[in-house]
């Protein structure tokens, strides 16, 4: 029993025994840019945002236009008006399993490369909002929560990147600002945005 447990130990770490990290999404560089003015100077037409969902495969893209403004879901007159995005927020994609708070490993793959763009001298000493969101699958209160919960784990990610805590306020909003407002419990409305504060 013992020898078995060895080899499989063994083969644990073999090369090209374990599934390779996903790459990320997006590079530190094109963070920089995309934050390196403060907020009162960025347009809402233009910045870094980045739309995909957490399975692309069985997900459709995300039409830009979601993004900005009241959008109404459902149809009739009595449809329900979603709250308008919050402005100067850049989805980071980091993605999440309903009802979870554990980072995907795309999403940890995404985060380490937010995090090399917190360190680098153009955004050294700049403090941001993470934006938990949900889908609006479940209660209010609960998303809520799971919203809180999802952006205290990137922050707690980044922490443990070697970023300092002190640069984030992290809030959660529940499923009060979906990506994709015409589809309010799609999977791509479960994220964490990124705001500049200073």
């Amino acid at each position: 029993m013992r020898v078995l447990g060895l080899m499989l130990s063994a083969a644990l770490f073999l090369p090209g025994t374990l599934p390779a990290a996903p790459p990320p999404q997006y590079s530190a560089e094109e963070l920089e840019k995309s934050f390196a003015k403060p907020p009162e100077e960025t347009s809402a037409t233009k910045g870094f945002t980045l739309f995909a969902a957490p399975d692309p495969a069985k997900t459709a893209a995300v039409p830009k236009k979601a993004m900005h403004g009241a959008v109404r879901r459902g149809s009739g007159a009595n449809a329900p008006v979603s709250a308008p995005a919050l402005s100067g927020g850049k989805d980071l994609l980091i993605t999440f399993a309903n009802n979870s708070s554990a980072l995907t490993p795309q999403a940890m793959a995404n985060a380490r490369e937010f995090a090399r763009a917190l360190k680098s001298p153009v955004l050294s000493g700049v403090r941001f909002a993470i934006d938990g969101h949900t889908n609006a699958v479940g209660g209010h209160d609960a998303n809520v929560k799971l919203s809180q919960d999802r952006a205290r784990a990137l922050v707690d990610f980044l922490v443990g990147q070697g970023v300092d805590r002190s640069r984030f306020d992290a809030t959660g909003f529940g499923f009060e600002h979906p990506l994709d407002a015409s589809r309010p419990a799609a999977p791509v409305n479960r994220r964490v945005e990124a705001r500049r504060l200073s």
